[in-house]
């Protein structure tokens, strides 16, 4: 078996791109356009976890998108989250935002009056 080179190797890296990119535990504010817009075509999951968004974080145009993590930040407002994530991620399938304000439940303090009021307020937004 032949062995590439790490030029070989990055060629077809970015020929192929990523499926999944995380950008977990950096503290970021803000979203790394950059690295992501590289993966437009590519790119199925992201993974934004333990983080300092806020509900007014803005996303690129992202069709390829199906499922985002995005728990443990700082989203207080579901509304203005919701749409921008509809908006911009036409396809997506999943989105997990526990721990958020949000999105209450009994991981963040939450009542279960507070869960079922969110979980309607989801549904009215997704449909």
């Amino acid at each position: 078996m032949e062995l590439q080179t790490t030029a070989e190797h990055k060629q077809v890296n970015q020929a192929l791109g990523f499926h999944w990119l995380s950008f977990a535990y950096q503290g970021l504010t803000e979203i790394p356009y950059d690295s992501i817009l590289m993966q437009t075509d590519t790119l199925e999951v992201l993974d934004l976890n333990c983080n300092n968004y806020t509900s007014h974080v803005k996303f690129p145009y992202m069709p390829s998108i199906t499922a985002m993590c995005i728990n443990k930040n700082k989203i207080n407002n579901l509304p203005v989250f919701v749409e921008e994530i509809r908006r911009k991620f036409p396809n997506i399938k999943v989105l997990s935002m526990m721990n958020n304000e949000a999105a209450p439940s009994y991981f963040n303090g939450g009542s279960l009056s507070q869960y079922i009021d969110y979980r309607e307020r989801e549904e009215e937004d997704w449909c």
